[in-house]
Order: C-alpha cells, then sequence, then structure tokens
C-alpha cells in the first residue's frame, strides 16, 4: 500500500522555523549556510511555497537534524519519509545485531548495554544482568528501573550523582526530539523522583562523573563510554547506542575479573 501523505504548509514552515531558531540562524544566515534564497525560505516558512523533497533534506541536513525529525519535516510538507525505520529483527539489521552482540560479549566481566532512544535495553551482557537483575526483564526501560528499582541504590554507592547526570544527559537527547511526547514524559517522571535530590553545587573533581559499584563490599570507580554507529540511514540504527562501563583501574579490573570466575565457577 503506498504511503499517503496530507500537506499542512503552516506546520510546515513553523517546525522549520521553528528548528532554524534552535539553531540560531536568522532567516538570511540559514538562507546563507543552506544554500537557498533569502526569499525562498521566507516562502516556505510562511506556507507560500511548497517544498519538494529535495530541498527539505537539503535544509535538515544544514540543520543538522536527526533522521526521525528529517521524516517528520518530510510528513508535515506532505511528502513520504526518506528513511526507513525498521524493527531490529529485521534481516536486513542482523550485521548490525551481530555486531552489538559481540561487543557486549567481549565487554565482560564488566557490564554493558545497548539502548534505543527512549533508554529501553535493547540486550545486557552477563555481568550487567549480574550487577543488576532489572536488566534480565525484556525491553525495561533503564531510566525508569533505574529511578524507581532500589536494587540500583545498593550496588551505585553514589547514586544521586549519577542519577543527576543521567537526568541531565536524557535532557540533552530531548533536545534533539522536542516534539516527543514519550521521551518528554519520562522527564516529568523522572523530575518529579528527584525532587528531593538536589544537584552537585559544586562541579566535579576530574575530567568526568564516575559511577561507584559496590562488588563483593569493594567500590570500584566505573567511567562510561557510549558507542554508536557511523553513517546510516536507518532511523532506529541511528537512535541505537551501546554503554559500556570500564574500571579506571587496574584494581578494579582485578576485582570484576575475579569476581565472574567465581560467580561461573558457582
Amino acid at each position: 500500500m503506498p504511503h499517503l501523505v496530507t500537506h499542512n504548509a503552516n506546520a510546515f514552515g513553523s517546525r522549520l522555523k521553528y528548528w532554524r531558531k534552535q539553531a540560531g540562524l536568522s532567516q538570511l544566515q540559514f538562507a546563507c549556510k543552506a544554500e537557498v534564497s533569502p526569499r525562498h525560505l521566507s516562502f516556505l516558512e510562511t506556507g507560500r511555497s511548497r517544498p519538494n523533497a529535495a530541498i527539505v533534506l537539503q535544509l535538515s541536513e544544514c540543520l543538522q537534524l536527526p533522521l526521525r525529525e528529517q521524516n517528520e519535516l518530510l510528513r508535515l510538507a506532505g511528502l513520504a519519509p526518506a528513511f526507513p525505520d525498521q524493527d531490529f529483527s529485521q534481516t536486513e539489521l542482523e550485521p548490525y545485531r551481530h555486531a552489538i552482540q559481540r561487543m557486549l560479549q567481549k565487554h565482560n566481566p564488566f557490564p554493558a548495554w545497548s539502548l534505543n532512544r527512549w533508554g529501553d535495553v535493547i540486550e545486557a551482557n552477563e555481568t550487567a544482568q549480574r550487577l543488576f537483575p532489572a536488566l534480565r526483564q525484556a525491553g525495561v526501560n533503564l531510566y525508569q528501573s533505574f529511578m524507581q528499582n532500589n536494587e540500583w541504590k545498593r550496588v551505585i554507592e553514589n547514586w544521586e550523582e549519577v542519577a543527576q547526570a543521567a537526568f541531565q544527559h536524557l535532557l540533552k537527547d530531548a533536545a534533539r526530539y522536542p516534539h516527543d511526547r514519550k521521551l518528554s514524559d519520562m522527564i516529568e517522571a523522572m523530575y518529579a523522583l528527584l525532587g528531593s535530590s538536589k544537584p552537585a553545587e559544586s562541579a566535579p573533581q576530574g575530567p568526568g562523573i564516575l559511577t561507584q559499584l559496590n562488588v563483593n563490599g569493594q567500590t570500584l570507580e566505573m567511567t562510561t563510554l557510549v558507542a554508536q554507529f557511523g553513517p546510516v540511514t536507518d532511523v532506529f540504527l541511528s537512535e541505537l547506542k551501546v554503554e559500556l562501563m570500564y574500571p579506571v583501574s587496574v584494581e578494579g579490573e582485578r576485582v570484576l575479573k575475579a569476581w565472574q570466575t567465581a560467580v561461573v565457577s558457582d
């Protein structure tokens, strides 16, 4: 069945204007940067001109919009989406699934997981599931579980500091998807849960915030690396990310390796 679309000039123009202002550009600056005439850009924003797919993608790329938002601009212009949004189980995405599975498996005995744009856990490695049993539940939302499940607080000694950092990270993600109701609802819920937890009054000591894990009574400081695929044209893949935790000390590595060995032998 063909993709049915309807055109709403005012909606498209308003959304384009919103993103232009978010980028801090005047109409003239945006027109010059996107290599279109200021008159044509003005007509697009006011709905006096109807865009074609090429100009929508040209303007979207200039604004560095996420693929999902580019598709939305196309929809508002009465055009079909340019980028597929496939289910991760699709055969075409198998090489990407395999790459992530290998990454997670090889990251043991350190915790790691993959997430979609809302923080729903796609997959977690064995170490992560042992440390945080909530991750064994299919489709669990990392942010919601982290905020509501006390088992995270038992393992993460500086939970409040990490929770505030996670909240700020989610706010930055939300800035890229300001019209996502699900993301907005998550932020409101997290804000309510963090109401009694105040951000640190002073800047963190050192280059970053470390997560302090309690493993067998020992405190291990961990840093997190976030990995994403390179240039892709699928919406789901463009939003997929892998979070890998690393101990910052040799002693931390030793403790986690010994802990994994003991668990496996049991």
